[in-house]
């Protein structure tokens, strides 16, 4: 009888040493075994589909910084820049060349900034620079302009320029830094970033500007509370 149970005691390591398989179709099945076997079985995490972060709890919570609004999905190319005089109105969308449109979900800082990325190619010499125009809101709410550096061949980029700037507020917004054509000093009502809103951006030029070609042109915000 002892040698018995002394066999049994031995092969009881062994059984719980052995794994199996946990199936269930319950969704309140519990999980128990303590911090050591549920971080065993986090670390073997695999996620599959499309998962989703909500972004107003991922990014603020995180102290995440800047995060990707819009990119285009091609290379844009403009033979002809549209001929046009300095821009100041809202709907003068109209007057440039299309270069996108995008509806940008909801900002998560009252304090964010638009910020604008890529690079463009002169592949010819041209007589005048071109210039980026930004509209805002249903409206096209016109914020500013940027002329490109140079009428020669050569590379450029938009080096993560601000383009709009919340002023303590969702509706309430300043002219951002790099876009100050023409200049104007004043906090407005560009557009509600606490809710989807448009972008639209345009080129012009003064006399004439061909063979435009834009890279990688993405949008993001610089996030803060």
């Amino acid at each position: 009888m002892k040698t018995l149970l002394l066999l049994l005691l031995t092969c009881l390591p062994l059984c719980a040493a052995t794994t199996y398989p946990m199936l269930s179709d319950t969704t309140n099945r519990t999980v128990t075994g303590g911090v050591t076997n549920l971080s065993f079985l986090n670390s073997n995490s695999v996620f599959t589909g499309t998962n989703t972060f909500p972004a107003a709890s991922f990014f603020p919570a995180n102290n995440i910084g800047m995060r990707l609004l819009w990119s285009s999905p091609t290379n844009i190319y403009i033979p002809t820049v549209a001929v046009s005089s300095a821009l100041t109105n809202n709907g003068d969308f109209v007057n440039t060349t299309y270069i996108g449109k995008a509806t940008l979900p909801a900002l998560l800082g009252l304090n964010s900034t638009l910020i604008l990325h890529g690079h463009f190619l002169r592949t010819n010499a041209n007589d005048t620079n071109p210039s980026i125009q930004l509209f805002v809101g249903s409206n096209t709410n016109f914020v500013g302009g940027l002329t490109f550096v140079g009428t020669t061949v050569g590379i450029g980029a938009f080096n993560l320029l601000a383009m709009m700037q919340c002023a303590n507020s969702s509706t309430q917004q300043i002219q951002g830094s790099a876009f100050v054509t023409p200049l104007n000093p004043t906090i407005t009502s560009f557009t509600t970033t606490s809710s989807p809103f448009e972008i639209y951006l345009g080129a012009m030029t003064a006399t004439s500007h061909t063979n435009l070609q834009l890279i990688g042109l993405k949008v993001y915000e610089l996030y803060a509370p």
